[in-house]
């Protein structure tokens, strides 16, 4: 039997309000719904969280997700099965406004905090915490972006890939997608192609984006991006001293210093998307978003420690 959600009837007008763990669980009941999130929601009591969404035809996750500048906290995933995430897949959906905290994730292929398989879909004003580990296609944000917009984002999350295509937001981008204006700060080992932002981009733009976290690896690493083909890369930053590399091609390498100065940061935007502060984020960038919001109810947390342990469930 369907979950029955007190409050909405999952339209656009009128989207299903997801108040509790359980509204959030019953989400997957209605995968092509309209949902907006009410308060903060706590899933400790969900031990080994389900992914919403499927790879398999009908069961993909095609709806519009609004987290209301709201968080999904302690969520914990145990498996060796693949697509792993907050949502496993989603297929011509949309997540707006939403924080993951405190994530602690083992799976399979295709694994992230946010969303473990993400095509032709739009994430917008998002960010993730936590650590996630896995086999190839393993992201902060999310593990595998197929044709994908992926905005003002940002993730802190640990990202442990064991085989392929490791990334601090996403493991593997691929076919036109965009991400523009994002950026990762937690650490990343793998073992083949693997990047502080990005593990590997297939033919995919990169805009206005950086990443801080340390990258270690087997063959084609870098402190941004792993491996490149045919892609696009304009106005994205590394740090080179945190992240231990230098090269060029991937992303343009800068000191910790530099990456702390506005004029580094050649052509972003600086008065509607971006803003720097030595007391916020460590002094380097941050989006706008994190702490203006219309509604004072919230304010984003961005001061949480880039390097999590590196612990995972048993």
């Amino acid at each position: 039997m369907a979950y029955t959600f007190a409050h909405g009837t999952g339209t656009a007008a009128d989207p299903y309000l997801v108040e509790t763990a359980d509204d959030l669980n019953g989400v997957r009941d209605y995968l092509d719904a309209h949902f907006k999130q009410m308060a903060d929601i706590d899933l400790s009591a969900y031990e080994n969280w389900e992914p919403i969404g499927e790879d398999a035809d009908g069961k993909r996750f095609t709806g519009i997700y609004d987290g209301n500048r709201y968080t999904v906290n302690n969520l914990m995933i145990n498996t060796t099965n693949h697509y792993k995430g907050l949502f496993g897949v989603c297929d011509t959906a949309t997540i707006n406004n939403l924080g993951v905290m405190n994530a602690n994730i083992q799976g399979g292929n295709q694994g992230a905090v946010l969303v473990g398989k993400c095509t032709s879909s739009t994430l917008t004003n998002c960010y993730t915490t936590g650590n996630v580990r896995g086999l190839s296609n393993i992201g902060g944000l999310v593990g595998y972006n197929h044709t994908s917009k992926i905005t003002n984002c940002y993730s802190m999350a640990n990202v442990t890939g064991t085989n392929n295509q490791s990334g601090g937001l996403v493991g593997y981008s691929i076919s036109s997608s965009i991400i523009e204006n994002c950026y990762s700060t937690g650490n990343v080992t793998g073992y083949n192609y693997c990047g502080g932002f990005v593990g590997c981009n297939h033919t995919s733009k990169i805009t206005n984006c950086y990443s801080i976290g340390a990258v270690s690896a087997n063959k084609y690493f870098s402190g941004f991006v792993g491996y490149i083909y045919s892609s696009t890369i304009i106005s994205s930053y590394y740090d080179s001293e945190t992240s231990g590399y230098s090269d060029t091609g991937k992303g343009t390498p800068k000191t910790t210093a530099e990456m702390k100065q506005q004029e580094t940061f050649a052509g972003w935007d600086f008065d509607t998307v971006w803003a720097m502060d030595s007391s916020i984020n460590d002094g380097y960038p941050y989006l706008l978003w994190q702490v203006t919001d219309a509604t004072p109810r919230k304010i984003l947390p961005i001061t949480y420690p880039a390097k999590y342990p590196m612990t995972y469930p048993n």
